[in-house]
Protein backbone atom coordinates (compact mmCIF):
# COMPACT_ATOMS: atom_id res chain seq x y z
CA UNK A 1 0.00 0.00 0.00
CA UNK A 2 2.77 2.45 0.90
CA UNK A 3 4.30 2.17 -2.56
CA UNK A 4 1.18 3.87 -3.97
CA UNK A 5 1.66 7.06 -1.93
CA UNK A 6 3.07 9.74 -4.19
CA UNK A 7 2.71 12.86 -2.02
CA UNK A 8 4.24 12.48 1.45
CA UNK A 9 3.75 15.15 4.10
CA UNK A 10 6.93 17.04 5.02
CA UNK A 11 8.74 15.87 8.19
CA UNK A 12 7.60 17.51 11.43
CA UNK A 13 10.13 18.70 14.00
CA UNK A 14 9.01 18.46 17.66
CA UNK A 15 11.79 19.42 20.00
CA UNK A 16 14.78 17.24 19.20
CA UNK A 17 12.65 14.64 17.44
CA UNK A 18 11.80 14.55 13.78
CA UNK A 19 8.73 12.69 12.54
CA UNK A 20 9.02 11.65 8.92
CA UNK A 21 6.16 9.46 7.68
CA UNK A 22 8.05 8.24 4.61
CA UNK A 23 11.11 7.17 6.63
CA UNK A 24 8.91 5.48 9.24
CA UNK A 25 6.93 3.47 6.68
CA UNK A 26 10.14 2.52 4.89
CA UNK A 27 11.70 1.35 8.17
CA UNK A 28 8.67 -0.75 9.17
CA UNK A 29 8.48 -2.25 5.67
CA UNK A 30 12.15 -3.25 5.86
CA UNK A 31 11.64 -4.79 9.31
CA UNK A 32 8.67 -6.78 8.01
CA UNK A 33 10.62 -8.08 5.02
CA UNK A 34 13.45 -9.19 7.34
CA UNK A 35 11.38 -10.73 10.16
CA UNK A 36 8.17 -11.62 8.39
CA UNK A 37 6.10 -10.18 11.24
CA UNK A 38 5.41 -6.94 13.10
CA UNK A 39 4.50 -6.25 16.73
CA UNK A 40 1.00 -5.04 17.61
CA UNK A 41 2.42 -1.58 18.36
CA UNK A 42 4.16 -1.41 14.99
CA UNK A 43 0.96 -2.43 13.19
CA UNK A 44 -1.06 0.19 15.09
CA UNK A 45 1.48 2.93 14.33
CA UNK A 46 1.67 1.93 10.67
CA UNK A 47 -2.13 1.98 10.36
CA UNK A 48 -2.23 5.41 11.96
CA UNK A 49 0.25 6.78 9.43
CA UNK A 50 -1.31 5.06 6.41
CA UNK A 51 -4.76 6.34 7.39
CA UNK A 52 -3.44 9.87 6.81
CA UNK A 53 -2.77 8.90 3.18
CA UNK A 54 -5.85 6.77 2.49
CA UNK A 55 -7.03 9.11 -0.27
CA UNK A 56 -3.91 8.14 -2.26
CA UNK A 57 -4.31 4.38 -1.73
CA UNK A 58 -6.93 2.78 -4.01
CA UNK A 59 -9.52 0.65 -2.17
CA UNK A 60 -7.90 1.42 1.18
CA UNK A 61 -10.81 0.25 3.37
CA UNK A 62 -11.35 -2.96 1.37
CA UNK A 63 -7.66 -3.83 1.59
CA UNK A 64 -7.62 -3.32 5.35
CA UNK A 65 -10.72 -5.48 5.76
CA UNK A 66 -9.10 -8.21 3.66
CA UNK A 67 -6.17 -8.15 6.10
CA UNK A 68 -8.53 -8.18 9.10
CA UNK A 69 -7.52 -4.66 10.17
CA UNK A 70 -9.37 -1.44 10.99
CA UNK A 71 -8.22 2.06 10.09
CA UNK A 72 -7.15 4.25 12.98
CA UNK A 73 -9.91 6.71 13.86
CA UNK A 74 -9.13 10.29 12.92
CA UNK A 75 -8.57 12.51 15.95
CA UNK A 76 -11.09 15.31 16.03
CA UNK A 77 -10.38 18.14 18.38
CA UNK A 78 -13.47 18.86 20.43
CA UNK A 79 -14.23 22.57 20.84
CA UNK A 80 -14.33 23.98 24.39
CA UNK A 81 -17.77 24.21 26.04
CA UNK A 82 -18.71 27.30 28.04
CA UNK A 83 -19.80 26.77 31.62
CA UNK A 84 -21.64 29.14 33.98
CA UNK A 85 -18.56 30.32 35.86
CA UNK A 86 -16.27 33.31 35.58
CA UNK A 87 -12.46 33.32 35.72
CA UNK A 88 -11.33 34.70 39.10
CA UNK A 89 -8.19 36.16 37.50
CA UNK A 90 -9.50 38.06 34.44
CA UNK A 91 -13.31 37.89 34.54
CA UNK A 92 -13.70 35.95 31.25
CA UNK A 93 -15.96 32.89 31.04
CA UNK A 94 -14.56 29.51 32.04
CA UNK A 95 -14.73 26.65 29.54
CA UNK A 96 -14.53 22.87 29.71
CA UNK A 97 -11.60 21.75 27.54
CA UNK A 98 -10.42 18.30 26.50
CA UNK A 99 -6.82 17.17 26.08
CA UNK A 100 -4.90 13.92 25.75
CA UNK A 101 -4.60 13.87 29.54
CA UNK A 102 -8.31 14.36 30.15
CA UNK A 103 -10.85 17.12 30.65
CA UNK A 104 -10.24 20.30 32.64
CA UNK A 105 -11.79 23.71 33.25
CA UNK A 106 -9.78 26.69 32.07
CA UNK A 107 -10.14 30.32 31.07
CA UNK A 108 -11.66 31.16 27.69
CA UNK A 109 -9.13 34.00 27.35
CA UNK A 110 -6.25 31.54 26.94
CA UNK A 111 -3.40 32.21 26.05
CA UNK A 112 -3.67 35.69 27.63
CA UNK A 113 -4.97 34.17 30.87
CA UNK A 114 -3.65 30.75 31.85
CA UNK A 115 -6.03 30.08 34.76
CA UNK A 116 -6.96 26.41 35.30
CA UNK A 117 -9.48 25.44 37.97
CA UNK A 118 -8.10 22.91 40.41
CA UNK A 119 -10.01 19.68 41.07
CA UNK A 120 -11.62 19.47 44.50
CA UNK A 121 -11.17 15.70 44.58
Amino acid sequence: MASQISQWKPPVQKGRRSFDDQDFVSSVTTQFSQKGTLSDRQIAALLKVLTNYQDQIPQFQQRLEALGLEAAPAYKKEPPKEIDEVCPECGAKLVLRHSRRGSFIGCSAYPKCKFIKKNNG
